[in-house]
């Protein structure tokens, strides 16, 4: 079945961290990754809040930045758990938002084994602009209530709830062991390849045009055929571009 992941980024306190360990156990999750914690991770209140389920704690994954994160795990898809949206970021509730993956199963561009990270922000200010860029999608959780706040380990447990309900519900495409060996291309550096040689300047750290290409990619989940077939148009026009810059001499 689909692996789900949590994610915690600047976490505050270390009775979250347990409690949301906890919850993993609860909800069978897969792994619990810290990302920037800026309370300590084995400290005597985090594993008081995780109480008997002391794995997740243990086998804990710590990255420095958000950044360092995606380089060690960049397959998979990575949802935003925030009710904020932007104009180039649209916020579904977790709810719809899986409901549109359905479809893309039933297309064969969303596999059973694809992992899925829910990407939860610190207690006080949730995810910034930067760290909401990174992940391909957005979603918030349904509260009925007037109060709207929910505490971080409360949102790691609805959330697995939601996705774990779903997940069982999913008939999922079947994926050949053949598929399963090419299924991670290499989009994003050859998108970046290519753009550099056409010119784009990629020096910005937050918003380039191999970033959003990346991520629309992403966001698209592409099938397995269609993903070839696109990384075969951009790898003939980098072989004719850079053929191009030789014969005239000229360097991009």
């Amino acid at each position: 079945m689909t692996p789900v992941h949590v994610v915690l980024v600047n976490t505050q306190y270390p009775r979250n961290l347990g409690a949301a360990a906890r919850a993993c156990a609860n909800m069978g999750a897969g792994k619990l990754i810290s990302v920037a914690p800026e309370c300590e991770t084995n400290h005597v209140e985090a594993r008081q809040g995780a109480a008997g389920a002391q794995k997740h704690l243990e086998e804990l994954s710590v990255y420095k930045n958000i950044e360092e994160f995606i380089s060690s795990e960049p397959d998979g898809i990575r949802i935003a758990m925030t009710a904020r949206s932007g104009k180039n970021r649209p916020n579904f509730l977790l709810p719809q938002l899986l409901k549109g993956f359905e479809t893309q199963n039933q297309e064969g561009s969303f596999q059973e084994n694809t992992p899925i990270y829910l990407v939860f922000g610190p207690e006080d200010d949730g995810l910034s602009t930067e760290q909401l860029e990174e992940c391909q999608y957005s979603a918030s959780l349904p509260i009925y209530g007037e109060f709207k706040s929910l505490n971080l380990a409360h949102a790691v447990q609805l959330a697995l709830y939601i996705v774990q309900s779903w997940r069982e519900s999913m008939d999922f495409t079947s994926t050949t062991d053949s598929e399963r060996e090419v299924v991670d291309l290499q989009s994003g550096p050859l998108v970046k390849a290519w753009l550099l040689e056409l010119g784009f300047d990629l020096s910005s750290p937050r918003v380039n045009a191999a970033k959003i290409l990346t991520n629309l990619l992403d966001r698209s989940l592409p099938s397995l055929k269609e993903k070839q077939i696109f990384e075969k148009v951009v790898q003939q026009s980098l072989r004719k571009l850079r053929e191009g810059n030789k014969e005239d001499g000229t360097t991009v």
